[in-house]
């Protein structure tokens, strides 16, 4: 009977480990994705419309509230805080944004040499 319960026990904690990851997989390929799509609209603006960058940051900051929004206003209110654009106010806002989600530290390196 112990062995039986042992067994039931073993088998509902792989299900629920499994059932974590995939869930933290899933966030972690829409943050991705959202990303993604960010760098091809600032891509698309800037090939296109020949937009100053302090521009296109804020405009494409007011479109939503995800991570990905939530990182252009914080990269926006620091260019407006110094005046000008650095090249490190991109990796530090990646660094803070993005720390304390799903993505791992190869994820945010990539996504922090986008600044450079």
């Amino acid at each position: 009977m112990l062995k039986i319960i042992g067994i039931i026990g073993l088998i509902i904690s792989c299900g629920m480990f499994g059932i974590s990851r995939s869930t933290n997989i899933k966030i972690r390929i829409e943050l991705l994705e959202e990303y993604y799509e960010m760098v091809m609209q600032l891509k698309g603006q800037i090939n296109y419309f020949k937009e100053p960058l302090p521009e296109l940051f804020m405009k494409l900051a007011q479109n939503d509230s995800s991570k990905v929004h939530m990182f252009l206003k914080a990269l926006c209110d620091e260019i407006h805080e110094k005046g000008f654009y650095k090249r490190d106010f991109w990796a530090k806002k990646v660094k803070c944004i993005y720390q304390d989600t799903v993505l791992t530290n190869e994820d945010i390196e990539i996504m922090m040499y986008l600044g450079d």
